[in-house]
């Protein structure tokens, strides 16, 4: 009997010291597993966000609101292809006025600037601005059909990247509003995640980037990370006790 007693004895102190154990290693680490399930729910706010941008539904059940025809004008007008076209019609609008009203002498395009008529000069610049709006249209054109909503030059997409090296601080690139920006910032147990480009917050407004309520497969994906983070350490506290 007096072994018995004994033995008991050793399992409750066994017990005890291993549950002060792993106490004190969750409390010290407790960081780890908000970082853990920030990343789980970051990584589905990434997927969510590809596709609503594809005007599909998100796992919340919602979707984006289409962009108007007007914006995505202005996304293309914005690009490189487009600005070049717009250059190239206002420089030959400005050759139009010349011959027109300034004196301008005009000359074909071929045969080594061979004087040509007024008219007939005027009539190649207008049909070479004509061909040029045909251009800049077709690019609008082909936005519409393909365009992503969200999804301009990208950055606020990518901006989801969690890019963190150090879990209490919050990563940035300069300038502030550089390339991969977001906001990952941990606090003991409490993780705060944010899509962090200046325009975020107006879109935000118009099409929610995060769900209002996270939907229960994002909490049990993140449940089970941290769980498995969770499992580690038990192992951890129950090698400290040999």
């Amino acid at each position: 009997m007096s072994i018995q007693w004994k033995t008991k004895f050793a399992v409750v102190d066994e017990v005890r010291k291993f549950s002060s154990t792993l106490a004190t290693i969750m409390r010290s680490r407790i960081h780890e597993a908000a970082m853990i399930a920030g990343v789980s729910v970051l990584g589905r706010a990434q997927r969510d966000y590809e596709t609503k941008s594809r005007h599909g539904t998100g796992e919340d059940g919602t979707h984006w609101k289409e962009l108007s025809p007007k914006t995505i004008e202005a996304r293309v007008r914005r690009r490189a292809a487009a600005k070049k076209i717009v250059d190239e019609r206002k420089r030959l609008a400005d050759e139009i006025r010349g011959i027109l009203y300034g004196g301008l002498t005009p000359r074909a395009r071929k045969g080594k600037g061979k004087v040509v008529s007024k008219d007939e000069a005027v009539r190649v610049l207008r049909e070479r601005r004509e061909a040029l709006k045909r251009k800049l249209d077709s690019l609008v054109i082909n936005e519409m059909s393909s365009y992503q909503i969200g999804v301009d030059q990208g950055l606020q997409r990518a901006s989801a990247a969690p890019g963190f090296n150090d879990p209490a601080k919050v990563w940035r690139l300069n300038p502030a509003d550089g390339e991969g920006e977001n906001l990952f910032r941990v606090d003991g147990g409490t993780v705060t995640l944010a899509y962090n480009r200046s325009y975020s917050a107006a879109f935000d407004s118009e099409r929610p980037i995060f769900p209002e309520q996270l939907p229960q497969a994002w909490k049990d994906e993140a449940g089970d990370a941290v769980g498995d983070w969770a499992d580690d350490r038990i192992k951890e506290a129950m090698g400290g006790l040999n």
